[in-house]
């Protein structure tokens, strides 16, 4: 999380404060869940991946200037001790993004269709 603080000081994200009114921030702006990755191309974007821990995980790819609160939440942590903090990233409504969903690429038999 201590990246992302970081994030906040050079791209004026704001975290969370309990004095905000999140029902106004729904209004113009929809919010996305998961753990927080630099980009690794581009300094002005941020990679949310949702489920990082998962079998099947996706990730959103948002610009940075889109975003306009983050809020902390409790990290991930897995039966071996990994963890992934995770955040809840709210992106303004009309924002081109990302949304991806990595696989294998595999031959496909008639058997697996049916």
């Amino acid at each position: 999380m201590d990246h992302l603080l970081k994030i906040k000081d050079q791209f004026d994200i704001q975290i969370f404060d309990e004095k905000q009114d999140i029902s106004s921030l729904r209004i113009n702006h929809v919010c996305f869940c998961g753990s927080p990755r630099k980009h690794p191309d581009r300094d002005n974007k941020i990679i949310l991946v949702s489920d990082p821990f998962g079998t099947h995980p996706t990730y959103y790819e948002f610009n940075l200037k889109d975003i306009s609160l983050v809020e902390r939440l409790s990290n991930e942590v897995t039966m071996d001790g990994e963890t992934a903090a995770t955040a809840r990233v709210w992106v303004k409504k009309g924002s081109v993004a990302i949304h991806a969903t990595p696989f294998i690429v595999e031959d496909i038999s008639i058997s697996t269709i049916l």
